[in-house]
């Protein structure tokens, strides 16, 4: 549990001062365009959120990628069991936010071209996989709530004191 306090310290110090002390870490020029900034932030989440509690946990406590929930096993109950429910649940949600929600607007005025569409949905995909898939499930969810649940002896205690921890 300690370990866990000092991540979250880690993290908070990140926040606070993180965003300026690892821009002066790098050239210049790279902060100037909109692509290098994307690459620079990008590297910094992986790094304050995903590398650095990944090593501490694996060098002291010898923790695999299994024990944060990565698994073959996972991905292949998936596959087997409930890929269709995945897929159908998807499509249902993404024709919702296609025809209801105002995220999918310019698409349906039509402001993109299929080349466009071809491009940016797959690596906006690939951006939200990354983003969110290894960044906020893994330090949050992964580390943090299972850690928590681990401390507490009880899942649903340590989902109920993440979101309380979350909330305020």
């Amino acid at each position: 549990m300690v370990l866990l306090l000092v991540c979250l310290i880690w993290v908070t110090l990140f926040l606070i001062w993180g965003s300026a002390w690892s821009e002066a870490l790098v050239p210049a020029p790279w902060l100037t365009s909109d692509r290098g900034k994307f690459f620079v932030v990008l590297t910094r989440k992986l790094v304050v959120f995903v590398l650095v509690p990944f090593v501490l946990f694996r060098r002291l406590f010898g923790y695999r990628w299994r024990d944060f929930g990565i698994q073959v096993a996972g991905l292949q109950a998936l596959v087997r069991n409930h890929l269709p429910v995945v897929l159908v649940l998807s499509t249902a949600i993404i024709l919702f936010q296609f025809f209801v929600g105002n995220g999918a607007a310019p698409i349906r005025r039509g402001d993109f071209s299929a080349s466009q569409l071809a491009i940016g949905l797959p690596s906006c995909f690939v951006w939200l996989f990354i983003e969110v898939g290894l960044v906020e499930e893994f330090f949050f969810r992964a580390l943090l709530q299972a850690r928590l649940a681990v401390w507490l002896r009880s899942e649903v205690s340590g989902v109920a004191f993440f979101i309380v921890l979350w909330r305020n």
